[in-house]
Formats: C-alpha cells, sequence, structure tokens
C-alpha cells in the first residue's frame, strides 16, 4: 500500500480514535459510568454480529482460518508486527508491534484505547467460532512489551 496513503489512514484513524474518547468522557461526565457500560455493551453487540458474519463468510471457521484473517490479512497490512507459533494445544501470537497501542499511548489513553479494541477481542473470537477460546495474559496497550493471543479449541462439556 502507497505509504502516503497510509499516513493518511494513520491520521484518519487516530482523529477518529481522539474524537470517539472525547464523546465517551463527555457522556461519563454528564451521565455517570452507567453511560460508559452501555457504550461497550453496544460495541460488543457489534463486533459480536461483524466477527458472526465473517464467520460464516469464511465458513471454515478454525483456528487456522482465524489467525489468517486477522493477523496475516488485518495485521500485516495494518502495520502490526507478529510471530505466530503453532502449538500443539493451538495457536500463539506474540504481537511486539501494534499500531493501536502506539496510537493510544502518544494521545495518553491508553486505557481507552484497550477498552475500544483490546477488551472485545474475546467476542471477536467466540463469534467467529463458539469452539475457539482466546487466552491472553499480556498487552502491548496496558504497557507489556508484547502481547501475548493464544487460541485454542474449547473442551467439550
Amino acid at each position: 500500500m502507497n505509504t502516503a496513503l497510509l499516513g493518511d489512514l494513520e491520521r484518519i484513524n487516530e482523529h477518529h480514535f481522539v474524537e470517539k474518547v472525547q464523546l465517551m468522557k463527555a457522556l461519563q461526565k454528564k451521565y455517570g459510568d452507567s453511560a460508559i457500560e452501555i457504550a461497550m455493551n453496544t460495541l460488543a453487540e457489534n463486533v459480536r454480529e461483524e466477527w458472526q458474519t465473517i464467520g460464516e463468510l469464511h465458513g471454515k471457521n478454525d483456528i487456522e482460518e482465524l489467525v489468517h484473517v486477522i493477523w496475516e490479512h488485518f495485521g500485516k497490512s495494518g502495520g502490526f508486527e507478529f510471530q505466530v507459533e503453532h502449538q500443539e494445544e493451538g495457536v500463539q501470537i506474540y504481537c511486539t508491534k501494534c499500531p493501536l497501542a502506539d496510537m493510544a499511548r502518544m494521545i495518553g489513553e491508553p486505557e481507552w484505547g484497550y477498552r475500544f479494541y483490546c477488551a472485545t477481542d474475546p467476542i471477536m473470537v467466540e463469534a467467529f467460532n463458539p469452539n475457539i477460546g482466546l487466552r491472553r495474559t499480556k498487552t502491548l496497550m496496558e504497557g507489556h512489551e508484547h502481547c501475548n493471543h493464544f487460541y485454542y479449541y474449547k473442551k467439550p462439556e
């Protein structure tokens, strides 16, 4: 992708993020934490619907396809840097560069970045395929040295 276009997209994304943060802070100030809860629940439902559709469109929707869609497709084109480890129990991703975390920290709003981007990851995975789980104990957005996304198949109950 052309570097001028990437720069424009980064600026648009940054502007959009700042607008969302300002809106959320205004709602919180006027209506309290319940407004934030409503907004985050709405965001979660939107993510769920979007990723159910993506899962249906891909049909195969196994872990390999999920990793391909998130990391190989969106991740590489979006400027993420990561390593993929195939393990017996699932697939481990170590993300060492996240433009979203960089942007949120630069603006001084990593907590909102976590809410908007990272907190919905488990919802996204379950919507893509309810039999896949996500375990993550570190995120760049929270100041760790990497994100450690581990995708696995849930055990039948």
